[in-house]
């Protein structure tokens, strides 16, 4: 116990006035350290199955399935906002100690997507044709991308089903296990692709490959729930309207959030395979994967956190919530930081070693990309404590100026610029969104900006900055070599890594980004970790 006290001290000053913190930062901290640990690990499945695909399904093929995944985001709008608020409103039942008002979440949101998914599967069928057309996919692809959608939305209203029982997981500071479900799911997914793709090299059996995976982990999660809450479904017609119109009044905003966010996310694919190709779209997901990397953990511990924070954010205002905001997004900024210099740095070395041959046009996308999400990701901890505030009208704001000033830009650059016209677009849009949200932000809650942000982030900024020009010094002594080979490459992103961190993290302490209490909290957790690895 003595031994993990120090990361514990860490995560307590979150909840300095709640006498459940201890209990509480001990499942934050075990959330984020599992769920980050378990995404790494899947992340290391994609670097696997990724390169598998790509040779299997080739440069067309592998654009195609990424073009319906792009598609199938946009069945998201069919949620109405319900997914993204089921945490927020699981919390705050189970903190009432309302029962009853959870199994109606539960119920309601299960019938709601089964609904949706009788009603929208015959209309999408009809229209499939006719989003070929839009995407201007070559006659003999046409029928495979029919029935591809088609999997794809059944995919979709499973992974909506799995969403619930995950979000009822989550309230109960259980997201390690629905990260580990997570995980098991991935290990399913890429044992098909290994094994199974290359005897049926078709697209349409790459997404059976993801359905099935969806189907495992829903029933495991739908197990874990009944274990935790007993049934947990009511009678759907004993609904009360006014529920009812929490969920929908609250997800409305949500809605237009999560719209904003897949258009984002998926316009630049859709715009690239209209415009440049489909296998344009091959090398701009390459660097779009590797771009993802510093929201791995960064949304791990914002996903943790979202419990915690609610209960805070309905109790607590004025200095104890700005040195709760301060401190999220101070965490979150050094987990983001800590991956963007290196992803940026060392672009072309992670393409080697994941692809196996060079993608110029991947490394481009790669650095762009991380340096739009590490701004977005500045929004992190403000967007958390508006939805736990039950105010995400303020987050809807600056996710619609982000998303109509994307589109804009998008459409009037990409005809005349190409592919380096749709990533500034999208640098763009985010950075003057993000941007303005911080200023709003700040004015709603009576938050300085460089009290809360700037203070601590132009030294942390410095300090990755220092990181990165220490692997830029090994590259300009010892260049990436494209025919090295992937072994090679890995090998030397251990290397650098470990010389990029050896930088950063007493960059952290130099420069007085992190506080004394907490380097003195991971010096005894380190220590205590050593000791339990020795024993």
């Amino acid at each position: 116990m003595h031994d993990s006290s120090g990361m514990c001290a860490i995560a307590r000053r979150f909840f300095p006035n709640l006498r459940e913190s201890m209990a509480t930062s001990r499942k934050i901290l075990i959330n984020t350290v599992a769920g980050g640990v378990t995404r790494i690990l899947g992340l290391a499945l994609a670097f696997v199955t990724t390169p598998v695909m790509i040779h299997t399904l080739g440069d067309q093929g592998f654009g195609l399935f990424t073009l319906i995944g792009a598609l199938t985001a946009y069945a998201g709008l069919l949620d109405f906002g319900i997914g993204p608020g089921l945490v927020r409103h699981y919390t705050e039942f189970s903190d009432k100690g309302d029962a009853r008002a959870v199994r109606q979440v539960t119920t309601f949101s299960v019938v709601f997507y089964l609904v949706i998914g009788v009603a929208v599967g015959w209309p999408l069928y009809l229209i499939a044709p006719w989003l070929c057309d839009l995407l201007d996919l070559p006659a003999e692809m046409r029928d495979t991308a029919i029935l591809s959608i088609m999997l794809m939305f059944g995919w979709f209203i499973l992974n909506c089903i799995g969403g619930v029982f995950g979000s009822r997981l989550t309230s109960h500071h259980r997201l390690d296990l629905v990260s580990y479900i997570a995980l098991a799911g991935q290990v399913l997914y890429a044992s098909l692709v290994i094994w199974a793709l290359p005897i049926v090299p078709t697209v349409t059996a790459a997404i059976l490959f993801n359905v099935g995976q969806i189907v495992f982990t829903l029933v495991v999660m739908l197990a874990l729930v009944v274990r935790y809450d007993g049934n947990p479904f009511s009678n759907p017609f004993t609904i009360p309207r006014a529920l009812v119109g929490k969920l929908l009044s609250f997800g409305g905003w949500m809605q237009v959030n999560q719209l904003a966010a897949i258009v984002s996310l998926e316009l630049d694919k859709l715009v690239i395979g209209r415009y440049l190709g489909v296998a344009a779209v091959t090398p701009y997901q390459v660097g779009n994967r590797l771009a993802t990397l510093n929201r791995l953990i960064p949304l791990q511990f914002l996903s943790a956190i979202v419990p915690a924070a609610t209960s805070i954010a309905i109790r607590v205002r004025g200095a104890e919530l700005e040195a709760f905001y301060v401190r999220m997004n101070r965490y979150l900024m050094i987990m983001t930081l800590a991956i963007t210099g290196f992803v940026i740095v060392d672009a072309n070395r992670l393409i080697l070693a994941w692809i196996g041959r060079e993608y110029p046009e991947a490394v481009l996308v790669t650095i762009a990309l991380s340096l739009s999400f590490a701004v977005n990701n500045l929004t992190g901890g403000g967007t958390t404590i508006v939805r736990a505030a039950e105010m995400p009208r303020y987050e809807t704001y600056y996710a619609v100026l982000s998303t109509v000033l994307n589109v804009v830009l998008t459409l009037a650059l990409a005809p005349t610029y190409g592919l380096a016209g749709i990533i500034g677009a999208t640098i763009a849009a985010n950075v003057i969104g993000s941007v303005y949200f911080l200023v709003l932000f700040g004015r709603l809650f009576d938050f300085p900006i460089y009290r809360t942000l700037l203070s601590w982030l132009l030294p942390l900024t410095a300090v990755m900055v220092a990181a990165m020009l220490a692997v830029a010094a090994v590259h300009a002594v010892f260049p990436p070599q494209a025919d090295a080979g992937r072994l090679a490459h890995l090998g030397w992103l251990m290397v650098e890594g470990s010389l990029y961190m050896c930088v950063f993290l007493p960059g952290l302490v130099l420069l007085k980004v992190t506080t004394e209490e907490e380097n003195a909290g991971v010096l005894r957790f380190l220590a205590g970790f050593r000791r339990v690895i020795r024993i």
